[in-house]
């Protein structure tokens, strides 16, 4: 995917650096470099330390640079995936304060990028509530926050468009280095 990224910021002009590293210990030599910073789609199920996460965001970004984040919206690890309307999954909450095995979107694709290597991976739901403080904690100033019906990704197959409508599926923030 890396060079993937790099074909793509050379072809557009782009003066973009593309790094490998767990996001805990992205180089430091990093620290006030960036206008941007964007996590998501699919990002913090993996953080098991979110104020952690939010403080390498901070770090990396210049004085007035901004942390632009999309991601799945936390409500939906709630619902039964394979219901024809919404219906909380057995133990269901919006409230998940543990970690997760084994269940849902980031196994199945873990399994599927690699078959042959067996997955044991640990993943975890945050609140949007627990996301806004952990950027608000280490000093940005949230600007912007949105919650979307569109689906992160096609994963309650069964409800109709409508329905699926009536609830938030993503959520968008925009938050600024003071």
């Amino acid at each position: 995917m890396l060079g993937y990224a790099k074909q793509k910021s050379d072809a557009l002009g782009a003066n973009a650096t593309w790094i490998r590293s767990d996001v805990l210990e992205t180089p430091s030599e990093l620290d006030g470099t960036a206008e941007l910073v964007y996590s998501g789609k699919g990002a913090t199920c993996w953080m098991m330390d979110l104020d952690a996460w939010a403080a390498v965001v901070w770090r990396l970004l210049k004085p007035g640079g901004k942390f632009f984040f999309f991601e799945g919206h936390p409500l939906d690890s709630a619902w039964n995936e394979d219901s024809e309307k919404y219906e909380l999954r057995e133990g269901g909450t919006y409230f998940e304060a543990s970690s997760i095995r084994g269940r849902g979107f980031p196994f199945e694709a873990a399994g599927r990028t690699e078959p042959e290597k067996p997955v044991e991976l640990t993943s975890r739901v945050w609140t949007v509530g627990q996301t806004v403080t952990a950027v608000a904690n280490v000093g940005m100033r949230v600007e912007h926050l949105e919650e979307f019906p569109e689906p992160f990704w096609d994963q309650f197959k069964h409800i109709p468009v409508g329905d699926m409508a009536r609830l938030p599926h993503t959520f968008g923030l925009v938050a600024t280095k003071e």
